[in-house]
C-alpha cells in the first residue's frame, strides 16, 4: 500500500519513531546527588555509597547535580585530584555553601568533590563523576574539568527547565506517532 508522493506508511511511521526516541535521549537530567536526604557522611557501614551512587549512572554536557545539606553545617568543595585524595579545603577549585548548590555539567571530564569539612571528607564524603563527551566517548584520563563549568545556580537550572520542556515535545511525538498509526490502519 503506498501514500500519495510513493511514500510507504511505515516509512514514515519509522522516522517518527526515530526522531521520538531523538528527542527522548536529549533531555537533561538533574542529579540529587547520592539520592539521599542531603549530601552528607556516608552512613555506617556504607562509606562508598557516593561512589557506588555515580558508577550507576551515565553523566551528559546538559547534566545538573543537586546537593542539598544544611548550609550552617556544610559545604561543598570541587577540588583537584590531589585534594580530593588528602581531603585539602585550602584551596578550592569552587565552593558552594548555599545549601541547596547546583552543578551544571557544561564540559566532558571528571569532576571532583568534597565536603568542606575535612573530617567529613575523611569519612568519604566525597563525590567523583565522569561526564561522556557529546559523542558518547569517555573523558580522557588524567584531566579534571574546570573550564566551562558554572558550578552554582539559584532557582531554576537550565536542567529543570529543559526536562519538561523534552518531556512535552516527547509528549506531542508520542501523540504525532498514534494519530499517523492509526491513519495507516484507517487505509
Amino acid at each position: 500500500m503506498a501514500m500519495e508522493g510513493g511514500a510507504q506508511p511505515w516509512g514514515i511511521l519509522l522516522s517518527i519513531v526515530l526522531l521520538y526516541t531523538a528527542i527522548e535521549g536529549s533531555s537533561s537530567v538533574q542529579h540529587k546527588v547520592g539520592d539521599l536526604d542531603a549530601w552528607g557522611p556516608p552512613p555506617s557501614g556504607k562509606s562508598e555509597i557516593y561512589s557506588a551512587w555515580s558508577q550507576s549512572r551515565s553523566f551528559k554536557i546538559g547534566d545538573s547535580l543537586m546537593f542539598l545539606y544544611p548550609p550552617s553545617q556544610d559545604s561543598v568543595l570541587q577540588v583537584t585530584a590531589a585534594a580530593f585524595e588528602s581531603c585539602a579545603v585550602d584551596d578550592p577549585i569552587w565552593k558552594m555553601d548555599d545549601g541547596n548548590s547546583v552543578f551544571n555539567i557544561t564540559s566532558a571530564g571528571e569532576f571532583l568533590f568534597i565536603s568542606g569539612i575535612p573530617a567529613r571528607c575523611q569519612r568519604k564524603q566525597q563525590l567523583r563523576i565522569s561526564v561522556l563527551a557529546a559523542d558518547g566517548s569517555s573523558p580522557s584520563p588524567g584531566g579534571i574539568a574546570t573550564v566551562g563549568s558554572v558550578p552554582a545556580v539559584f532557582g531554576p537550572t537550565s536542567a529543570s527547565v529543559a526536562a519538561p520542556m523534552a518531556t512535552g515535545i516527547a509528549m506531542a511525538a508520542s501523540s504525532l506517532l498514534l494519530v499517523l498509526f492509526f491513519q495507516v490502519l484507517a487505509r
